[in-house]
């Protein structure tokens, strides 16, 4: 597409923060864009994102050590069951059956997500570390945190989703981010009414269960 196939106003969306009227605002945009005009050029259809499953290994024969990564497509940001992959990773991470130095994290995107399971290891003991991993996942899986473990997990993934959020600009531009990925303009609100109430928010057994399902 060229550019102005896709900088069009029926697809723009202006954002303005700070000590103003409506009325101030309404002029001093009708003044700069009263005159742009036409409309955005129609997007190709997406495929739906795929995992594809298996193992790949990276040669480095001068590194001293290895590193594993495990990774995987979890929910949009849009989806209520995302809440529960964010449980996963915060139960992963406070896990003590881990090997030293593992991490996992959550990259939410627009359709899809991507769960990251990584951790370093001694060229010797890579199989070990991979069985650790994946015994931990199996874990979480068969036997998900429960009673106050779980409602411990809830009320930090619920304070953490807040913490990016604390001033008006990043406010601004999490709405915008929503807004462009498709959302409705109250999607911001009604996702911080359901962190405000850590115990809507499930549990990370059913995220487990389909990451051990797609490995």
């Amino acid at each position: 597409f060229r550019s102005r196939d896709r900088w069009r106003p029926d697809r723009a969306v202006l954002a303005i923060a700070g000590d103003v009227t409506p009325d101030q605002v309404f002029a001093a945009v009708e003044e700069r864009f009263g005159a742009w005009a036409g409309r955005t050029a129609q997007e190709p259809l997406r495929p739906a994102p795929q995992s594809i499953a298996g193992v790949r290994v990276i040669d480095a024969p001068e590194a001293p050590t290895a590193e594993l990564r495990w990774g995987a497509i979890a929910p949009g940001r849009s989806e209520a069951s995302l809440a529960g992959w964010q449980l996963l990773v915060a139960a992963l991470n406070q896990s003590e059956t881990l090997p030293r130095g593992a991490r996992a994290q959550l990259l939410t995107l627009r359709d899809a997500s991507l769960f990251l399971l990584s951790a370093p290891s001694s060229l010797g003991d890579a199989a070990k570390t991979a069985k650790q991993l994946r015994e931990a996942i199996d874990a979480l899986a068969t036997a998900p945190p429960k009673g106050p473990a779980l409602d411990a997990l809830r009320v930090t993934v619920a304070r953490g989703w807040a913490l990016p959020l604390e001033s008006p600009g990043a406010q601004l531009t999490a709405w915008l981010n929503g807004f462009l990925a498709g959302q409705p303009a109250d999607q911001l609100a009604r996702t911080a009414a359901r962190y405000a109430d850590p115990a809507s928010l499930g549990d990370a057994g059913a995220a487990a269960a389909a990451l051990r399902a797609g490995a």
